[in-house]
């Protein structure tokens, strides 16, 4: 973005937003409000909205946001209310950027409507309750190697409706109760839309992981865990090479090498169906983002044919999530992560 102004936060410098009020756009109180196309980087510095409003909101401009931390923000206007940041409009580049939502249950971290790209790089979203989103998204976007969470409440952790979404190398985590990506159709001039998900982890542990209602989702070398991992009953979704718990609504169309726990009607080439649970739990296992490892005993270990286009060709497309090569043993295991680590419960070392 050469044409951009830049704001550079100095060393050692946490904003503290302290005019108290809501809801203007000049500048005169509450979020800092950005009408013009700007890069803010933040050399590691916090913004801290002290609970007073939102951190920052965009309007009909370019923005990017880098190595930057957005804390304590608040949004009690009930139009597309995001605590973190708000766009509307133009186009939004998070870079290295950690956005954490306060506890009020309709709020969002980051909201972001018809806007014409969105990127998500190396970032962290986290929204401490949300019945609504942890973030928010419009049309064009691009998650990669970053996290999308939520601690609690029934929302998603990722809303999505865009013409393209693209998530890679990611972690969405709907919390105990929330679901981990909900994407609806369609844009509103009836173009197509299509989510490729890809060396991604999708966990929601009390509801379904990816709910579908329309449009075309790709999923490769990915785990996917709820109940169910895949919820459809309207659109197209394709697997290859990837962990699903159960499907409900719809069956695959397998691309081949998909590892299901339940039923999700996958019968081509080195899928394994009736699996039950092959992995553990959601945590830190190197690299970047919380992932899920197979159990050792697992039967995707392996799994995958070297020399499988696009999963085990050794090209750094096929790194798993974490960025390690694969494989890492006679073949490349099914799902985000390459390896294994622990027994399931109960059963019985080979």
């Amino acid at each position: 973005h050469p044409a951009h102004d830049t704001v550079q936060i100095a060393a050692g410098i946490d904003p503290v937003l302290d005019l108290p009020g809501a809801e203007e756009d000049d500048n005169a109180t509450g979020d800092i409000d950005i009408t013009t196309a700007i890069t803010i980087e933040g050399g590691g510095a916090t913004i801290d909205a002290a609970g007073l409003d939102r951190a920052i909101d965009t309007y009909q401009a370019d923005v990017v946001l880098r190595d930057l931390e957005v804390v304590n923000g608040s949004a009690d206007d009930g139009f597309l209310p995001a605590s973190g940041v708000r766009s509307f409009t133009g186009a939004l580049d998070l870079d290295g950027v950690t956005l954490r939502s306060g506890s009020a249950p309709m709020q969002a971290s980051l909201v972001v409507s018809f806007v014409d790209h969105v990127s998500v790089v190396d970032s962290s979203i986290e929204a401490a309750e949300a019945d609504m989103a942890a973030a928010l998204f419009g049309e064009h976007i691009t998650v990669e190697r970053s996290s999308i969470a939520m601690a609690s409440g029934f929302g998603a952790a990722l809303v999505v409706g865009g013409v393209t979404i693209s998530i890679d190398a990611s972690t969405m985590d709907g919390g105990p109760n929330g679901m981990a990506l909900h994407f609806y159709c369609c844009p509103e001039d009836g173009s197509p839309n299509a989510v490729s998900i890809n060396r991604s982890t999708l966990h929601a542990p009390g509801n379904a992981a990816v709910v579908v209602e329309g449009g075309t989702v790709e999923v490769s070398a990915s785990t996917v865990i709820g109940l169910p991992g895949i919820l459809h009953g309207v659109g197209v979704v394709r697997s290859r090479g990837s962990i699903i718990s159960s499907c409900s609504g719809g069956s695959l169309d397998s691309g081949g090498w998909n590892l299901v726990g339940g039923a999700c009607g996958a019968a081509s080439i080195g899928d394994q169906e009736g699996v039950g649970d092959v992995v553990g739990m959601l945590g830190d296992h190197g690299g970047p983002t919380s992932t899920m490892l197979l159990f050792d005993n697992a039967p995707g270990v392996d799994a995958i044919p070297v020399g499988t286009p696009g999963l085990c060709d050794g090209g750094t497309d096929t790194d798993d999530q974490r960025g390690v090569p694969r494989p890492v043993g006679g073949g490349c295991d099914a799902g985000a992560v390459e390896g294994s680590g622990g027994m399931a419960p109960g059963t019985v070392p080979r």
